[in-house]
C-alpha cells in the first residue's frame, strides 16, 4: 500500500470512529434525558 492510500485510509477510519462515538454519545444522552 503506497503512503497516500494508507493516509486517505486512516482519514476515513478517524471519521467512521468519530461518527460511531458520536452516535453513542447521542444515545446515552436521550437515555439520561428519558430518565429524568
Amino acid at each position: 500500500m503506497d503512503e497516500l492510500a494508507m493516509k486517505t485510509f486512516t482519514l476515513v477510519d478517524l471519521s467512521s470512529i468519530c461518527r460511531v462515538s458520536s452516535m453513542k454519545i447521542i444515545g446515552s444522552d436521550t437515555r439520561k434525558n428519558r430518565d429524568n
